[in-house]
């Protein structure tokens, strides 16, 4: 019977005592985490310490919102090019016309347009600026104020230059092919302007202002190429 208990104890495993600086150093750990009052608050600290943090997803919004943005702007910059390129080319090839033209364009206005939309862009650099929200939307209702501004002298223009323009010469169809165009982008530009200032968003803001401020470069190409040249 010795022999039998003698060896059921041989057929136990060994226990290795735990030194004690190690026990210690372990419950000092356990006291130190921060648990919460109930265990899924505990679980799930315990979680986020083996979380591995995301530091590459902020980074790649930004530059995919960045990259968004230079597309866009080089696109709208591309397009308004060739459209006046075309219209040196044909103004070249048809000096008649674009005397004729630009003797029913009036200078005034466009020129009054001209200080309306730089305000709104000013207005726009504001709003995209590091600040309290309240100004931030101040800035926005501003910058759409000066798109709506453009719009409405813009449509007085049309009016005050007359149904002369509406004919099938080549230069007048692309005066009003790239005003127009122009103009549309200042409404959608102002409408959406109106929109973020109701339902900010950083991101949001730094797209449509850049965008925005495209279309005043386009403004400032177009004022010489076609009232001045």
């Amino acid at each position: 019977m010795r022999t039998g208990s003698a060896t059921r104890y041989q057929d136990r495993p060994v226990r290795t005592p735990c030194p004690s600086n190690v026990k210690l150093a372990l419950r000092k750990d356990v006291r130190s985490l921060p648990f919460d009052k109930d265990r899924e608050g505990g679980s799930r600290h315990i979680r986020r310490m083996f979380e591995t943090p995301s530091l590459t997803e902020p980074e790649d919004d930004a530059r995919g919102g960045d990259l968004l943005v230079w597309i866009l702007a080089w696109s709208e910059l591309a397009a308004f090019g060739a459209l006046l390129t075309a219209f040196v080319v044909v103004s070249w090839l048809q000096p008649t016309q674009a005397t004729e033209l630009r003797g029913h364009l009036l200078l005034p206005v466009p020129i009054l347009n001209t200080g309306v939309l730089l305000a709104s862009g000013w207005m726009a650099a504001m709003a995209a600026s590091q600040g309290p929200d309240r100004r931030r939307r101040l800035a926005l209702l501003g910058a759409a104020a000066g798109g709506l501004a453009f719009v409405v002298l813009k449509i007085v223009e049309y009016r005050m230059e007359g149904a002369v323009l509406l004919t099938d010469q080549a230069l007048p169809t692309l005066y009003i092919l790239i005003t127009g165009f122009h103009l549309a982008h200042v409404a959608f530009g102002a409408g959406v302007l109106t929109l973020l200032a109701r339902y900010p968003d950083p991101q949001n803001i730094h797209l449509m202002t850049t965008l925005w401020h495209v279309i005043d470069v386009v403004w400032l190409i177009m004022l010489p190429v076609i009232y001045l040249i």
